[in-house]
């Protein structure tokens, strides 16, 4: 028999496999098992009628927003349709897939149920409302995540850690978070007494794990060939609770982490940020986002409002950037050129980069890392991190006068 989306055992057992319950019985009857306790994990099933399932992202203290990572462990073989309900959630390239939950690739357009025209996506009005994609099992799968884009855990964080060379980071603790989870700061080079600090900042916007890659990549270049004179201060995660829980941080309620540089802030994160900035001179600060869903700046690669006084130094960079070892003809090199950068008019009030803007620096850059592309092959984990290897090389270009 068929239940509906509104029967009630349903509805119990869908809200079982969000909560970390699962269904009862191991036995492989067509009703999928889909869970979001992993870290990261972000959806609800709001039902599932046959081989359709229906689900939304889940605000998690924000207003609307995009983000979501789903599991589900043992599928039956067949194919399903996946439906979600509130907005657009899909990019262009369908959904983001992985065996393991580390290993991440793109399921393909082909998945998806309806293509949309090259204009609709870069439409800035053109959330279309329910979106679906269809998925063929083949029954020996033990676990299958999706999510919206490639995501990035505190997990992947300290294997990175582990695996570079012993003291080349210096590995301090920024602050604690609310829900008790130390934040990370790494500090790279400069020795006892740098000649100049470097500050680099992620996350703070926790869905945003695009830019955790190309972090990864800076930090990797960084710990083998330091900056001479300088000290690298990285912090990886601002909100990791929201990374942690899977958050979507943007927008969150009353007001997100990069919006609450004034003078009562609300988080620990950032209180420990300022106190941070006033104990550490930086000559510079670098702050890895990554764009929303709407219009043609989500398909580039980008930074964004760079304050007027810092426009000289910033089209330095960008040179140095465009010309980086490592780019060109390079994959890496085809994901930024410049042309979709954005001097900004006037500073955007309580943001890190107008906080830091405050504080004396010499050059203070917002870089927006997309998600999606339209007009070349989609982002992979590996080529987000080859860019930030050459973000590293730009950077110590820059800094050798």
């Amino acid at each position: 028999m068929t239940r509906s989306p509104t029967d009630p055992a349903l509805a119990l057992a869908a809200a079982l496999c969000l909560a970390g319950g699962g269904l009862a019985g191991s036995e492989r009857d067509g009703t999928l098992r889909i869970f979001a306790d992993h870290p990261g994990g972000n959806g609800r099933v709001l039902g599932q009628d046959g081989r359709t399932v229906r689900l939304a992202q889940e605000a998690k203290g924000s207003g609307h927003w995009f983000y979501w990572n789903i599991r589900i462990e043992r599928p039956a073989a067949g194919t399903y349709r996946f439906e979600f309900t509130d907005g657009e959630v899909i990019g262009p390239h369908g959904p983001a897939i992985s065996r393991d939950g580390a290993s991440w690739r793109w399921a393909g357009a082909a998945t998806m149920d309806r293509a949309k025209t090259h204009a609709e996506w870069i439409a800035p009005d053109a959330e279309t409302g329910a979106q679906s994609f269809t998925w063929t099992f083949t029954g020996d799968e033990e676990s299958v995540w999706f999510a919206h884009h490639l995501p990035y855990q505190l997990q992947r964080l300290e294997a990175v850690l582990a695996g570079l060379p012993a003291g080349a980071v210096e590995r301090r603790q920024l602050g604690t978070s609310e829900g008790g989870r130390p934040i990370p700061l790494l500090v790279v080079g400069g020795g006892a007494a740098p000649d100049r600090r470097i500050l680099v900042t992620c996350r703070h916007h926790a869905c945003e794990s695009h830019a955790s890659y190309v972090l990864e990549g800076i930090l990797r270049r960084l710990a083998a060939e330091p900056i001479p004179g300088c000290a690298v201060h990285l912090v990886p995660m601002i909100d990791i609770d929201g990374v942690e829980r899977g958050d979507q941080g943007k927008a969150r309620l009353p007001r997100d982490h990069n919006r609450d540089y004034d003078r009562a802030p609300l988080y620990h994160a950032t209180r420990a940020m300022i106190a941070h900035v006033s104990a550490n001179r930086f000559d510079q600060a670098y702050d890895l986002h990554c764009p929303g869903m709407a219009g043609h700046l989500r398909y580039h690669t980008h930074f964004y409002n760079v304050l007027p006084q810092f426009t000289a130094e910033y089209e330095r960079f960008r040179d140095l950037l465009r010309a980086a070892p490592g780019t060109g003809a390079s994959p890496a090199g085809q994901l930024y050129d410049g042309r979709n950068d954005r001097i900004a008019t006037a500073a955007t009030p309580d943001t890190f980069s107008t906080f830091m803007a405050g504080q004396g620096p010499r050059l203070v850059l917002t870089l927006e890392q997309n998600y999606f592309t339209l007009d070349r092959p989609p982002l992979e984990q590996d080529e987000l991190v080859a860019f930030g290897d050459a973000f590293a090389r730009a950077m110590t270009s820059y800094n050798r006068r």
